[in-house]
């Protein structure tokens, strides 16, 4: 699909769009001052030489994405979304996985332009080169509510890389088995970092200030449900919920079935016996 100087109200809902191809936008190419809303769509194996393979929004064009899944789209840079061009975007409620980039960006990459990133369930997304979720360049961007599982990047960010003067929030995500041989996540420069929980990553944070132990900055097991699932669940126990940060991360239904309880409970007699 080409969008080109659509006014408001464009909308693309309730599609499959698949096996898209070419050199950018291989899903929905939007550029040229357009304003589009792209949800509830999947947006499934599509691939492009060069970036964007499922959605690209360029050129002063604004988008709402939302409430789609992209699923298994690859491309040379920036798999899922590309937004580059002085371009705007929103993206919520989605969910991405399989997802690769050869060279970086398995999900969403952003070029002099301006994301809301938030609320999404990204996992199992990578790159061949680095940052194998989101690269930001020159760009502002405002991460919330999201959560970052099993993703991949053998350098530069499994889940968010900033290479180079831009302006990101990064709060309440939850980052948590994430490698490849990257950190989850790689700055520059000393960003706005709250209220994040990072837990069995390679390699937490990469960059010139540590948050981790600031500002509400955690590494602590956020009790996953089932760490090999793509759910995002956790735990009624998991310090995800509730406390001075609220909800962290992007967690559907709270609790498991089965719930995983943090600490065992012992009884005096027991730990006597631990020690005769």
């Amino acid at each position: 699909i080409n969008s080109e100087r659509c006014g408001p109200g464009t909308r693309v809902s309730g599609f499959t769009l698949t096996e898209g191809g070419g050199y950018v936008g291989g899903g929905i190419r939007v550029f040229d001052q357009t304003e589009i809303e792209i949800d509830h769509n999947i947006i499934l194996n599509n691939q492009t030489t060069f970036e964007g393979a499922g959605v690209s929004v360029q050129l002063n064009s604004t988008a709402d994405i939302h409430d789609n899944r992209f699923l298994g789209n690859v491309s040379y840079k920036t798999a899922a979304i590309t937004v580059i061009q002085n371009a705007t975007a929103k993206i919520t409620g989605n969910f991405f996985k399989n997802n690769l980039s050869t060279d970086y960006a398995g999900v969403l990459g952003v070029h002099q332009s301006a994301v809301v990133f938030e609320r999404n369930l990204v996992v199992e997304n990578k790159s061949g080169s680095y940052a194998g979720t989101i690269d930001f360049v020159m760009a502002t961007g405002d991460l919330r509510h999201n959560t970052f599982l099993r993703n991949l990047a053998p350098t530069g960010g499994s889940c968010l890389r900033e290479g180079g003067l831009s302006q990101l929030y990064l709060e309440n995500n939850l980052f948590a088995h994430n490698g490849g041989g990257a950190p989850a996540v790689s700055t520059t420069t000393c960003q706005m970092f709250s209220c994040n929980i990072f837990w069995d990553n390679d390699v937490d944070y990469e960059g010139p200030c540590d948050p981790i132990g600031a500002a509400n900055n955690r590494h602590v097991n956020p009790l996953v449900c089932n760490p090999a699932a793509d759910g995002g669940a956790v735990s009624e126990f998991s310090p995800c919920l509730g406390g001075t940060c609220g909800l962290i991360g992007f967690n559907p239904t709270p609790g498991c079935a089965d719930d995983v309880v943090a600490l065992e409970q012992e009884n005096w007699g027991s730990l006597k016996a631990m020690y005769r």
